[in-house]
């Protein structure tokens, strides 16, 4: 999902509701699909995500989010 479908009123930022309605939505869809639900409870939550505290997510943040996410997705199983 990208910064858009997190950011649900188009105002540039990412408050904490909209990230928590975003997500749960996506687990819902996926839970649908017959995706297995693994590691739910290793998902970060928004303060990790808001580097700057300031309530909101920017782009940047969002941006280094997912990739900080795709590292960690990367790495071998120890």
């Amino acid at each position: 999902m990208g910064f858009a479908n997190f950011d649900r009123n188009a105002d540039g930022v990412i408050t904490e509701q909209e990230f928590q309605q975003a997500r749960a939505e996506r687990i819902a869809e996926r839970s649908q699909q017959g995706y297995r639900m693994r590691n739910l409870a290793a998902a970060p939550p928004f303060t990790d995500l808001d580097l700057d505290a300031d309530g909101e997510l920017s782009p940047q943040e969002f941006a280094d989010a997912q990739a900080r996410h795709r590292q960690r997705m990367m790495r071998p199983p120890r």
